[in-house]
């Protein structure tokens, strides 16, 4: 992780409620497969239209 992946963070933890961010991490912990949990973090930004930040320009 570098200071660009750390800004990220933060911006994420600042723009999305803590509660969809709990219920996103309980979610997550029931995927088995790293694919899975990505696209479902990607489909999670996008809907707070921070997709952005995994994907450059969208």
């Amino acid at each position: 992780m570098n200071t660009r992946s750390v800004a990220k963070i933060k911006y994420v933890l600042r723009h999305i409620p803590s509660d969809a961010l709990k219920e996103h991490v309980e979610k997550m912990q029931t995927i088995a497969f790293a694919g899975d949990i990505r696209k479902a973090s990607e489909d999670f930004l996008e809907h707070y239209n921070l997709g952005g930040l995994i994907r450059v320009g969208k």
